[in-house]
Parts: C-alpha cells; sequence; structure tokens
C-alpha cells in the first residue's frame, strides 16, 4: 500500500534563511489510513512561502571615515604691525648720497676784537638837605580804672574810700627833623668786552647730500587679504662740504642737516606659498607713495646745479617693505603655532603641533576617544574684525582618523611627521562608535508583540505563532513567524515580515521602519487569515518593536551632540547632527551595527 502522506522536510527558523519547500497538497485517501493505522490528526501539509534572501558579511566593512577638523590660526594686525616696526627700524627705507653738487654755500668771516667799557660803580651825587617825618617815642599818665582803699569818713569812723588808678604808657608821636648829605664823587672803572664781527662770505664749491627715509610710526587696515599701510617716515639729510674750505675765522650760515617729516602709504597683497615643501607667507607691496617734494635740503647751501629727490628711487623702499612683511608674517604665524618658533618653516611647526594632538582621551566610563592626525591643510589669509579688533586670519584643517571603543583604553602607534599642505580646508566629524543587540532578545520580544497583536486574529483562523527568528538581508532585518495549524487540513509553515532598523536618538534604540509581510507571505495571509490583514497588526507590531541598545553607545552619542574635550596641546570641540544608522552585520548570535554620528569640529592650540 501506498501512503498518501509523505512527511515535508523541516523548515529552518534560524537566523540562516530557510530554504525554500516544494508545495505539498493535503490530502489522505481513508483506506490508507485505517489499513496503515496512522491517526489523522498527527499529520499536516507545509505550506510554501518564499524566504528573502540572507545576506550578511561576516565581517564588519571599515566603520571608520576621515575626520576633518578646523584648527585656526588667527594673527592680530597690531601685534604684525610690532612685528613689521620691529624688522623697518633697523634699516632706514632708502639710504643715499647725491652725485657731486655745485653750490653756493652760506658762511660768515669772523672778526674778534676787545672794546673798552666804562663801568660806574659809584654814581656821583650833590650835597643837599631835606625835612623829614622822624617818630619819637614819649611817657604819658593814663587812667586805667579805680580801686576801693580804706580811709578816716570821720575823726571817729573808718570806712571805704574809691580812688583813680592811672598807668604811665609810651606813645609815638611824629616830629619833622632837617636831615643834610655830604656830596659823592663818582666811581668806576674799566672792563674789556670780546666783540665777534661777522662778515658774510658766499663760497662757491662743490656738495653731496646724503639722504635716508625711517620709519617713525605705522598703521594697518586690512581689507580681504590686503593690508593698508600708512607710514608716518622721517627723512634727515646732511651736508658734505669739500675739506679745507672752512679755514680760520670762516663758519657756516646756517643748517648743514636738517629733517623732514613725511607720509608715506602701500597696499600690501598678502598670500600663503608652498615652495620646495616649504610653506611660507608672501607680500606683493605696490610702490611706496613717497611725497619726495617734502624732503628738505639745508639752508647753508644753496643748489646751482637742478637736482632734487624726484629721482629718489622708492624701489629699493618697496622691496625692504616686502621682505619686512613676509618676515613678519612668518614669525606671527609661528607664533600663532608655537611659541618656540625658533626660525622653523611653518609646516614643520604646525605639523609638531598637530601630532601632539595624537592620543586616546576617556568620553564616558569604558569609552575612549582615539585621535589620528594623518594631514594638515592650509587655508590662504584673509581679513576680519575680531573682537572689535583687526585680525588675520587663516584656517588649518586637520584629517584624522577619529574612533571611538569600549572596555580597555586602545593603543596607538607612535605619531609620525605629519604632511601639511596648501589647499582649501572643510570641516566634517565622522564617527562610527559600534552597537549590538542580541538576535535572540530581538526574536523573543518580536514573538510576544505578534501574539498580542496578532494572535487572536490567527486563532480564530485555526492557527498559532510558534516561533519567531530573525535575520538579515541586506539592509533589512527579516522576522521569520513559524506557524502551525490546528488542524491537520490546514498548513502549517512560514511567514515572513521585514522592515528597516533606523536609530532613534531621543529613545536611545534602534526601531523597525516600513515593517511589513512580504508579498507571498501577505498573499498566503489573504486565504487563510485576512482577518490579520485587516486589522493592521504589523503597525500595531512596529510600534513594539523598540530594541534598546547599549547604553554606552547613548552615553557616546548624547556626549558628541556638543563636546568639549582636551586633546594633547589643545582642545577639540564642535557639534554632530542627528545619529543615524550606518552599517549593519549579523556576526555570532548578534545584530551589530555603526551608529554614524557627522557634524563639525575645531581643534584650538592652546600655546
Amino acid at each position: 500500500m501506498t501512503n498518501a502522506y509523505e512527511k515535508p522536510a523541516a523548515v529552518s527558523t534560524s537566523r540562516n534563511a530557510p530554504a525554500r519547500i516544494k508545495r505539498r497538497v493535503c490530502y489522505v485517501v481513508l483506506a490508507d489510513v485505517v489499513a496503515s493505522g496512522c491517526m489523522l490528526f498527527t499529520a499536516g501539509c507545509k505550506f510554501d512561502v518564499s524566504a528573502p534572501p540572507q545576506k550578511v558579511s561576516s565581517t564588519p566593512p571599515t566603520p571608520v571615515l576621515t575626520s576633518t577638523v578646523t584648527v585656526p590660526l588667527i594673527l592680530n594686525v597690531g601685534a604684525l604691525r610690532d612685528k613689521f616696526v620691529a624688522n623697518l627700524e633697523a634699516t632706514p627705507l632708502v639710504q643715499g648720497t647725491s652725485p657731486d653738487l655745485n653750490a653756493r654755500l652760506l658762511a660768515d668771516d669772523k672778526t674778534i676784537f676787545q672794546q673798552p667799557n666804562k663801568v660806574v660803580d659809584v654814581a656821583a651825587k650833590e650835597a643837599s638837605c631835606a625835612v623829614v617825618d622822624v617818630a619819637k617815642p614819649i611817657t604819658v599818665s593814663v587812667k586805667v580804672g579805680t580801686e576801693t582803699v580804706s580811709c578816716a569818713l570821720s575823726p571817729w569812723k573808718w570806712g571805704n574810700c574809691v580812688r583813680d588808678v592811672f598807668q604811665n604808657q609810651t606813645k609815638m608821636i611824629i616830629e619833622q627833623v632837617k636831615q643834610c648829605t655830604a656830596a659823592q664823587a663818582e666811581v668806576s672803572h674799566i672792563a674789556y668786552t670780546t666783540i665777534e664781527q661777522l662778515t658774510p662770505k658766499v663760497f662757491d664749491t662743490t656738495v653731496r647730500l646724503n639722504y635716508s627715509v625711517n620709519l617713525n610710526s605705522l598703521t594697518m587696515e586690512v581689507n580681504g587679504s590686503q593690508l593698508k599701510a600708512t607710514a608716518s617716515l622721517s627723512a634727515p639729510v646732511s651736508v658734505d662740504i669739500q675739506q679745507n674750505l672752512l679755514v680760520g675765522s670762516i663758519t657756516v650760515k646756517g643748517a648743514l642737516t636738517c629733517t623732514s617729516n613725511i607720509d608715506a602709504a602701500t597696499v600690501i597683497n598678502v598670500s600663503m606659498v608652498q615652495t620646495d615643501g616649504v610653506i611660507g607667507a608672501q607680500a606683493d607691496a605696490s610702490a611706496l607713495d613717497l611725497d619726495v617734494k617734502k624732503l628738505c635740503i639745508p639752508d647753508a647751501v644753496q643748489l646751482v646745479d637742478a637736482w632734487s629727490f624726484t629721482s629718489l628711487d622708492s624701489a629699493a623702499a618697496t622691496r625692504l617693505v616686502k621682505v619686512a612683511v613676509q618676515k613678519a608674517l612668518l614669525s606671527a604665524l609661528n607664533d600663532a603655532v608655537t611659541k618656540k618658533a625658533s626660525g622653523f618653516p611653518l609646516n614643520d611647526n604646525l605639523s609638531k603641533e598637530v601630532a601632539k594632538v595624537q592620543g586616546v582621551y576617556p568620553i564616558v566610563t569604558d569609552a575612549w576617544l582615539a585621535v589620528e592626525p594623518k594631514h594638515v591643510a592650509l587655508s590662504q589669509i584673509q581679513g576680519q574684525v575680531i573682537n572689535g579688533s583687526q585680525s588675520l586670519s587663516l584656517t588649518a584643517s586637520m584629517d584624522a582618523n577619529l574612533s571611538v571603543d569600549y572596555g580597555a583604553k586602545p593603543t596607538l602607534p607612535a605619531a609620525g611627521t605629519i604632511p601639511v599642505t596648501l589647499g582649501t580646508p572643510a570641516t566634517a566629524v565622522h564617527l562610527r562608535p559600534r552597537g549590538v543587540l542580541s538576535l535572540s532578545k530581538m526574536a523573543s520580544l518580536a514573538l510576544s508583540a505578534a501574539r498580542q497583536e496578532a494572535g487572536d486574529k490567527l486563532a480564530k483562523a485555526g492557527f498559532e505563532i510558534a516561533n519567531i527568528n530573525v535575520y538579515q538581508s541586506n539592509d533589512l532585518l527579516v522576522f521569520a513567524v513559524g506557524i502551525n495549524s490546528k488542524s491537520v487540513f490546514d498548513p502549517s509553515g512560514t511567514l515572513y515580515l521585514s522592515g528597516k532598523p533606523v536609530y532613534d536618538p531621543a529613545a536611545g534604540s534602534i526601531v523597525i521602519e516600513n515593517f511589513d509581510f512580504t508579498v507571498e507571505s501577505r498573499n498566503w495571509l489573504a486565504d487563510h487569515a485576512a482577518a490579520v490583514l485587516q486589522s493592521k497588526a504589523t503597525e500595531a507590531i512596529a510600534k513594539k518593536l523598540v530594541f534598546k541598545v547599549d547604553d554606552r553607545l547613548n552615553k557616546v552619542a548624547k556626549q558628541f551632540a556638543s563636546f568639549t574635550f582636551p586633546v594633547g596641546n589643545g582642545q577639540l570641540s564642535g557639534t554632530t547632527t542627528a545619529a543615524r544608522l550606518g552599517n549593519v552585520w549579523v556576526q555570532g548570535d548578534a545584530l551589530n551595527f555603526d551608529l554614524i554620528v557627522d557634524g563639525q569640529a575645531r581643534l584650538t592650540l592652546s600655546l
């Protein structure tokens, strides 16, 4: 006898995708059953629903992208000006000597002689008399009061009597007295005075004019990548005359030196250049605007030859300005990077300072941020006003690997030389903190939610949910739902729901979006348990599929929302955008995923 029932192959409900099962027809021949002694209710058919393919990477892709962090370098124009002035104060902007020039030298011939002079010691006076008022003291008796004394009032009676009291006082009076003086003869002597007599003379001769232009003070203004420098200058001029011209009593009439105070201005275009791997500052100054008409000529000479300072070449001054600006800029830039700038090129100093940032720094308990600089790009110079002060700024961007690790503190290799180039700095932070979820816990939560939201409706149709397993299919999570029939006349098998895992930063959990049955699963339900589809059970189940991630991961994500970390010789700060899921993969009995945290950051070097 042939048994009309053939036992189907087992359906795997592990995270490995079940194999496609050929459809079996559920029917029995009663005679065969009776003859074989088989119980009708002990066997049923397996239905066949295609499973989404399992596509899992055994190892995760590289989770960390290179991050770019800005490193602002601010140059205060005041400090730059001081360095610029220091480079120019020691050396005149312009220095030179005129050719021999025919001129008239104004001089004086000095004659010296002694001139006698009568000096009167006592003037002569005639005899004379005069009446003068003379003060003279006299003594007078003045009543000053009364007093009581004992006296005889009658021959037989004594009593008190009152009498006046007088006092002698000195009093000044004026008397006119005639006084006479004897005649006085004049008393005098002879004194001699040295007299210098100057006689103007004019000498025809040749002279040379020595001149220089020196910096007194300077103001600077920034406009984009330009510096407008306005200087107050002093221009001393001195005269060289022929030897042996001024001999004896001949002296120059007037000054042989003079100094003019003049103003000058120039516009300086500044930029960063890289030559043979060395980054430096370049200055291109426009011609120095020197008003040479204001330069003086000492008034001791009158030029016969036509010559003026208009022939003075300001190109030398302009070249000095360029060199001074370049030196000042490079010095200020090196100071902005490190105070140990002892003549090293800017890129060497910047490379050394950025290399000090490499290290591993704590984020939260048992979580570490590893910073590994790879490259620095330096921008061009731009002027701006910062906190009310005119400044020049450059932006360096540090390309670095920023990674997050858990558990023991990781170890980085020793920092090497960080290459520095000119470029266009950008800023973008990429972090990939990793999370892990147990597949068995995910399946358990899904089974509870499915039974709660769809179990009753399936039961009314004669089915029950036996189990749920979870596996990965590309960027989707597949929930394989084992369905058992309560009747031997209905099939049992596996239905499939799938959805995309996303990260909910507010809840600190992974939730499932677009959660629904596969097409073949929906078709099967339409034939056997349509009430499940009509009840929107998948939406209800999805709302309960909230998988709490490792608390450390949430703490890391929150910490990086707005962060400041001391790193090496500086401070790393920035903000990140909302976290989202990146790579998702199954490894072992767990779902692994990267949390993508992107944003912006800056590194401020503490010097």
